[in-house]
């Protein structure tokens, strides 16, 4: 009788588990383009590290801390390295390596991996792109692909992109940033 007690309720603690892993709940978003409401649901699985590299670099903002590595940013939540975007504002002193740059209006901003940065004295900031920004690629994972009137179109980072042909090859213009609501 014990040991059945105590299998029961292991199995009700693992469902109880399995059932509330981090980002596993579905979202619906309501994104607005061109007056339409589009309704985007995905299931986001966040991308975590157990533990961080020995040669990470840790970012003060805002009083929260950010560790970045390889050109990605991550904060520690519930004992383990969640993969987030810095907030508009945010600062470091070095771009990442195998950043691009991109021309706006002819003033030159820097794009890697779906975020944008401008020169700011000795440092470079993370800001919102100006519509109409080319950038020559987007990052393949967390890409969302969304179809508006038949045609599609790609959201990364609240960001969408169109993709043109510029000199025969494919190229992404900002075309929206994305305001969202997120409902449960």
């Amino acid at each position: 009788m014990r040991n059945s007690l105590f299998s029961f309720l292991v199995i009700v603690f693992a469902l109880f588990i399995t059932n509330n892993n981090y980002g596993q709940r579905r979202q619906h978003r309501k994104v607005k383009r061109n007056n339409k409401t589009v309704v985007v649901v995905k299931k986001r699985t966040p991308r975590t590290l157990r533990a961080m590299p020995a040669k990470h670099t840790v970012i003060v903002h805002r009083n929260r801390k950010y560790h970045f590595h390889s050109g990605n940013y991550y904060r520690h939540v519930n004992n383990r390295y969640v993969l987030v975007y810095p907030p508009r504002g945010f600062r470091v002193r070095t771009l990442p390596v195998g950043h691009r740059i991109v021309l706006v209006g002819g003033v030159k901003r820097y794009y890697y991996r779906g975020l944008f940065y401008k020169k700011m004295e000795n440092e470079y900031e993370v800001i919102s792109p100006e519509l109409g920004t080319i950038v020559p690629e987007l990052p393949v994972e967390d890409l969302e692909p969304i179809i508006v009137d038949g045609n599609t179109i790609y959201e990364y980072n609240s960001i969408v992109y169109e993709p043109v042909t510029i000199e025969g090859k494919t190229q992404y213009r900002v075309t929206d940033i994305i305001e969202e609501e997120v409902e449960g």
